[in-house]
């Protein structure tokens, strides 16, 4: 059982891109602060510490338990007791770290899971399915054993944590989400002479913090690009928007190709600084490609930050 005194856990959260581990002689990096970024969410508990890459899309859980084998039957029942105890850790922390995410630019998963129950049914079998990345086990000084169990899940794609969100998300009534709509005639715009391949928001210094479903707005509030502009198969797909650090890994990444449109954005908004503000005749000038090129529609858009 978990209360039993021959059990001692610690546990331990990184990320590693791909699910790779690191380099053995690597500094592990909650221990190395320096050049922490937007991108790079690190969390620090009393006993844990979490992070996710969300320019990767990648979350992963590393857990460690160890069972004194003067206290287990044997060396196989010792080694059982800490591989369940450091699974049960991992998925433990797994939730721990998703709930502490922000879902849009005003709630993070913590706040909607109080009040959305097909979110917390469709949340729960998402971590149950996180995927064992490795297994590992060795002797301590003292003879006992330790595992770590490291587990991953992705934060886009059609078996993600934004496929386990999105139906919830869309399913639940929400305050009607006013859209912007240009009054000029766009068809006038030069956005219309080009055929770009995506949009790159360039936010970089202005405080953005990553979410699963951001928004682009104008400065009134009116919704540039949400959730409303695309289908729910491209944000199962790929996720709602994507993140780098600079428009030459946004464009590295595919997925608003090498022709992108880049806007300036203005500033954040929303309580957790999610959305991105952009002036209203950038907002025409995006209106004006999606209406060319879709790129609003097939979700083609990745936010710069730092």
């Amino acid at each position: 059982m978990l209360g039993k005194r021959s059990v001692r856990t610690v546990v331990a959260v990184f990320m590693a891109a791909g699910f790779a581990s690191g380099a053995g002689a690597e500094t592990p990096w909650w221990q190395n602060r320096a050049g922490n970024s937007g991108l790079d969410d690190r969390t620090f508990y009393d006993n844990a510490k979490a992070r996710v890459k969300w320019d990767d899309g990648t979350i992963e859980v590393k857990a460690g338990a160890t069972a004194d084998l003067k206290k287990s039957a044997n060396l196989a029942h010792a080694r059982s007791i800490a591989l369940k105890t450091a699974r049960h850790l991992a998925y433990e922390k797994m939730l721990e770290t998703i709930k502490g995410l922000s879902l849009t630019s005003s709630t993070v998963y913590r706040d909607e899971l109080l009040s959305n129950s097909t979110l917390r049914t469709d949340l729960k079998g998402f971590v149950r399915g996180a995927r064992v990345v490795k297994e590992e086990e060795k002797f301590l000084p003292d003879g006992s054993i330790w595992v770590e169990v490291t587990i991953g899940q992705f934060l886009y794609g059609k078996k993600s944590l934004s496929a386990a969100s999105t139906p919830a998300l869309k399913a639940t009534p929400k305050k009607p989400v006013k859209l912007f709509a240009p009054k000029v005639e766009v068809h006038k715009r030069p956005a219309l002479n080009t055929s770009y391949s995506g949009l790159v928001i360039d936010a970089r210094k202005l405080g953005i913090r990553p979410a699963m479903f951001p928004k682009i707005v104008t400065p009134d509030g009116r919704a540039v690009y949400s959730a409303h502009q695309t289908t729910e198969e491209y944000i199962l797909t790929q996720g709602l928007v994507g993140y780098a650090t600079s428009t030459e890994r946004a464009k590295e990444q595919g997925r608003v190709g090498k022709n992108p449109l880049v806007i300036k954005a203005l500033k954040s908004s929303g309580s957790h600084h999610a959305n991105v503000v952009v002036s209203t005749a950038d907002a025409v000038r995006i209106f004006a490609a999606d209406l060319k090129s879709k790129v609003l529609n097939e979700a083609r858009v990745v936010f710069v930050i730092n």
